[in-house]
């Protein structure tokens, strides 16, 4: 998804790591700030007219 690895590596309340289901639920629909960025200046570029809409 684009994080850094062991980015959702944290413990919970009784101080033990979190499994893959629960790490994974945290992320929930997040975006990665990397694809977010990418994507809204593509968006930026398109509305400036310095990006040719592509069929």
């Amino acid at each position: 998804m684009g994080f850094p690895d062991g980015h959702t590596a944290v413990s919970g309340a009784n101080g033990r790591p979190l499994g893959d289901y629960a790490r994974m639920f945290m992320l929930g629909n997040s975006w990665p700030v990397n694809c977010a960025r990418f994507v809204c200046e593509r968006i930026d570029k398109c509305i400036r007219g310095e990006l040719a809409w592509e069929e």
